[in-house]
């Protein structure tokens, strides 16, 4: 399995009031609509670090009802990964909380363009967890 991309999105002042299974529930859905060109008409996998997601299926929270609503003509599956396992994500949010660059392709290419050249995959993602 390859990674191909990523996303992200600063919650609005009301999301940011949301639980915690809703906020992580709109990420999967906002995600997949996001890429939804690339994703219609094919089986793919949604990896996450928040375990009560594997139930999206089976949840009865009524916003994550109605994403899931919304994805049932998308073909996936939900899998848990532990967050160490979750380098990258992980450590791009990391990244957006500390800083007040907001947009995640400048943090990384701010990182991956600094002055002293390019570093590889594996520097580039410690430096932006450091």
């Amino acid at each position: 399995m390859q990674t191909i991309a990523f996303v992200s999105k600063t919650f609005t002042e009301a999301e940011t009031r949301w639980s915690t299974i809703e906020q992580e529930c709109f990420a999967v859905f906002y995600a997949i609509i996001h890429w939804e060109s690339y994703l219609l008409g094919i089986h793919f996998t949604v990896e996450t670090d928040h375990k009560n997601l594997i139930y999206l299926q089976k949840s009865s929270v009524p916003k994550c009802v109605r994403w899931k609503l919304r994805l049932q003509e998308y073909d996936f599956d939900v899998t848990h990964i532990s967050g160490k396992s979750n380098i990258v994500p992980d450590a791009i949010s990391r990244c957006l909380v500390i800083t007040p660059v907001r947009d995640t392709d400048k943090l990384i290419a701010a990182v991956h363009n600094s002055i002293d050249g390019h570093h590889g995959v594996e520097r580039t993602i410690q430096m932006l967890v450091d």
